[in-house]
């Protein structure tokens, strides 16, 4: 098993049903809004169902796992997408829920960085992520790999709740509310903004991070290996970066 499962496990895709239809008040029509994470697949299954029952509407969006929850609880909707494990006091509040896959969250830089040879070869840890993430005690990028520049990491994460930085945030020892840096809202605009800044750094789930068709990453975006062993490299057990179909 590769050691990426570890990050993996915690993110597995659900989608929680509110306890009685959306006050819609359209009979033909299934709405649907939450994760950005599983919101490709979705509308993926949605045209494949609509081959079969064309006279079925779908009316689907993004926002985050968080919308998708609280949608579903006000019955706004007849789907919410979430894309994190569901707490006691979300179950206590009546949301059933059907588990559909699971996905990775990944660290994240430009491919423009100029430390991305440098973090290829030796990876980051948990707690080097940690102190960048959380802890804020490591600021610039010559702190974790010398140099004599003083370049200031540009950290990067959700503005909006998520399962993505719940999942990153609780690898890292935390919770969302924890994590530092400027708040980008959605996967699509976190890999935007992380694409364009060489002194950038955020997380990201795979499908935001690697093309689902080709495996290959997407243009402008990294993926940084996790050192899981500390050993100060990345071994080639480490190293599945290259290609979705590795993780």
């Amino acid at each position: 098993m590769k050691p990426i499962k570890i990050i993996a496990s915690a993110l597995t895709v659900i989608v929680i049903l509110s306890s009685c239809a959306s006050k819609t008040g359209k009979e033909n029509t299934i709405s649907i809004s939450g994760a950005f994470a599983i919101y490709p697949l979705v509308v993926k299954w949605s045209d494949e169902y609509q081959k079969e029952h064309p006279e079925i509407r779908f009316n689907i969006s993004g926002g985050g796992a968080g919308k998708g929850m609280a949608d579903a609880l006000a019955e706004a909707v007849d789907l919410g997408m979430f894309s994190r494990e569901i707490t006691q006091a979300e179950k206590d509040k009546g949301v059933w829920w059907v588990g559909l896959t699971v996905d990775a969250v990944v660290p994240t830089i430009s491919d423009e960085s100029p430390y991305l040879a440098a973090l290829k070869k030796r990876g980051l840890t948990r707690d080097e992520l940690k102190a960048i993430f959380i802890d804020k005690t490591v600021l610039s990028w010559e702190e974790l790999l010398g140099g004599h520049n003083n370049n200031q990491i540009a950290v990067y994460t959700r503005s909006d709740a998520c399962g993505a930085a719940g999942t990153w945030a609780q690898y890292l020892g935390g919770k969302q509310e924890n994590l530092a840096g400027i708040g980008i809202y959605g996967d699509p605009g976190l890999a935007e903004a992380v694409s364009k800044d060489p002194f950038g750094i955020a997380f990201n789930n795979t499908i935001f991070a690697y093309n689902v068709k080709t495996g290959e990453k997407l243009e402008g975006v990294e993926v940084i290996p996790i050192d899981m062993n500390e050993n100060g490299i990345i071994d080639s057990e480490e190293d599945f970066y290259g290609s979705l179909d590795n993780i």
